[in-house]
């Protein structure tokens, strides 16, 4: 296929966006509304009680911070629908699904639940009952030029290398959604958790498998984004709202509650920054909405063919990064790592982390306050029991439809529209990621900085105490059972002449302060 240009072809058009309050959702609608200013309008799925409560919501919306760049002539061009892709039909109105069945020419499908653990009933209904539902309003629209759903790089982590192809599901679509609808979910649960790591990939594996089936009707296309993580630039570097995966997991790090995780240490970590990522959800429906192609094209939107990074150092840099930039909501020093030998990442917990809470939690029940730290750590051990099958594993993925859709970009949107990851500066990166979260999710200002140098100072110098005294403990315990059973000999310590008279002259000439005699073993 020849160049082609988005703003051009996105012009005048009006698009319907599911998950637009989402993470990925926002940074989207930003940019589609910030650089393709031809946009005729855009739809946006709302969930909500009644209409007065979709008002407020969408209101509250708009004041995100995520649209400051935003004018308000861009914002009206914004449509709020009460919606809910969990429901039949998804909840729409006559009126509403009507207006999407005359207007709508675009469809970028975002909208699931991200939950590793959600409940598998509401999973299959919301993520891939709603997907069927969505495609069958989509098999309506008259105008309609391209559906982009939008899945995950991990949808077929069964398969070490991953093609740009759609993969046989290992269950059937169409059979969850019967069972899930007749409330029999609890016959299928063994199934899926020997089949798929969690329900979000299980869910995403079958909606892949659904969704291509209506390409013979409808021009669809699957973007298939890995790790998505916050901002690299747009709309400003570091911009994040979410604490999912390894955002939570650095968070918790970084606020000395996460000392450990297990994983493989070289395994790599691939991150698409969540606005690289909309840029090529939106290349792809330009792509695709111009060739009307019935083939159901699949893109990966990875990064570790371009820039990989392993986990072990994605977290060496974070650590010096927090070191130098504290947060100020810290419970103590920041530190640990990633095991790659279960019994030593057990051990680590129960010793930094399950005991540490154990003991606050304690002192907290004396003093006659509610007790919190145990029950927060065992919410972190169960969200890095869900994280580490993607923190012990590497996979590759092939990028060939990515790499030629940006090569038939001109000059000029392959930078607007950058989705590829070459030349990436990790370290810049994480820093503008650490800077971010502080800065949007966090609130921090630069008073709240200064204290948490000095909180972060004063941890350190606990958490060294502590290691002495701990040394000293297990060295005293272990000479007292190794001298009881006559393994070691402890010399005894004897005074010599000669030290006595080095200890004087010392003392008279250097250290007047400082009382000590110095002696040897005899």
């Amino acid at each position: 296929m020849s160049e082609f240009n988005i703003k051009s072809w996105i012009r005048g058009k009006t698009l319907l966006i599911t998950g637009g309050t989402g993470f990925l959702g926002k940074v989207l609608v930003e940019k589609i509304l910030r650089e393709c200013n031809g946009v005729r309008k855009i739809y946006l799925l709302f969930r909500a009680r009644d209409r007065s409560h979709l008002v407020n919501r969408f209101q509250d919306y708009k004041q995100n911070q995520v649209f400051g760049r935003l004018c308000a002539a861009d914002l009206k061009k914004l449509c709020p629908i009460l919606g809910d892709l969990e429901k039949l039909k998804l909840g729409l109105s006559d009126n509403d699904r009507n207006l999407l069945v005359s207007e709508v020419e675009v469809i970028m499908h975002t909208g699931a639940s991200v939950k590793f653990d959600e409940d598998l009933h509401q999973a299959v209904m919301l993520n891939i009952r709603g997907t069927r539902e969505l495609a069958e309003l989509a098999k309506k629209m008259v105008q309609l030029e391209v559906f982009v759903y939008v899945s995950t790089a991990f949808s077929n982590c069964h398969v070490s290398e991953i093609n740009e192809e759609i993969y046989e599901a290992r269950m059937d679509p169409h059979r969850v959604i019967s069972i899930c609808e007749n409330r029999a979910h609890d016959e299928i649960k063994g199934k899926v958790a020997r089949l798929y790591p969690n329900v979000y990939i299980f869910s995403k594996n079958l909606s892949e498998r659904l969704i291509s089936q209506y390409a013979a009707d409808i021009p669809i296309a699957i973007a298939r984004p890995s790790i998505i993580t916050p901002s690299a630039s747009d709309p400003y570097p570091g911009w994040m709202d979410s604490r999912n995966g390894p955002m939570g997991l650095i968070m918790g790090a970084a606020a000395g509650v996460i000392r450990c995780a297990y994983g493989f240490k070289w395994a790599i970590a691939d991150f698409v920054p969540v606005d690289k990522a909309a840029n090529g959800i939106i290349a792809i429906a330009a792509e695709v909405g111009q060739s009307r192609t019935k083939s159901c094209p699949v893109y990966n939107l990875a990064s570790s063919n371009e820039a990989p990074i392993t986990w072990h150092h994605f977290i060496q840099i974070e650590k010096e990064i927090v070191i130098q930039d504290p947060y100020p909501s810290m419970m103590w020093y920041p530190g640990g790592g990633i095991h790659e030998n279960l019994f030593t990442y057990y051990l680590s917990f129960i010793l930094f982390q399950l005991l540490p809470s154990l003991a606050v939690d304690t002192i907290l029940f004396v003093l006659r306050k509610r007790p919190w730290l145990f029950r927060l750590q065992m919410k972190a051990f169960r969200n890095l029991q869900l994280l580490s099958y993607f923190i012990s594993r590497t996979w590759t993925w092939k990028t060939g439809n990515c790499n030629a859709l940006y090569n038939r970009l001109n000059f000029d949107e392959q930078s607007v529209f950058n989705f590829k990851m070459y030349n990436m500066d990790y370290e810049k990166y994480f820093r503008n990621w650490h800077a971010g979260c502080k800065k949007y999710y966090l609130k921090v200002g630069e008073h709240d900085s200064r204290k948490a140098l000095l909180k972060l100072r004063i941890f350190y110098c606990l958490e060294l105490l502590l290691k002495i005294l701990c040394f000293l403990t297990v060295g005293y315990v272990l000479v007292k059972i190794l001298g009881q059973h006559n393994l070691i000999q402890i010399p005894k310590l004897e005074t010599c002449g000669a030290c006595t008279n080095a200890y004087m002259v010392l003392k008279g000439a250097y250290l007047q302060r400082f009382d000590f005699k110095l002696c040897h073993l005899q």
